[in-house]
């Protein structure tokens, strides 16, 4: 954990800096977006190795962590394989 002191810090250089955006930025910002190409594309192989690592991390954490860590946990990385196991069952059809 970041101790308070770290966590002023770096939330003066944060705040320092401008990220105010005019409308015209944004709209031309959203409109770049729409440009790009919609589909991802990224090998079959690739989202079931990610979904190993995700099981394996999963199970780690089982191990490691204590109530009520574990809960969130558990919530978070079953919704994480349920997300990979649905692009996986997009691909089917």
């Amino acid at each position: 954990m970041t101790s308070s002191i770290d966590r002023s810090a770096s939330e003066r250089i944060f705040s320092n800096q401008s990220y105010e955006k005019t409308g015209e930025e944004l709209k031309a910002l959203i409109h770049r977006q729409n440009e790009m190409d919609p589909y991802l594309r990224v090998r079959k192989s690739s989202i079931k190795s990610l979904r190993s690592w995700a099981t394996h991390r999963q199970a780690e954490q089982r191990r490691e962590l204590r109530e009520p860590q574990a809960s969130y946990a558990e919530a978070f990385w079953n919704g994480y394989v349920t997300a990979l196991d649905e692009v996986l069952e997009m691909d089917k059809s």
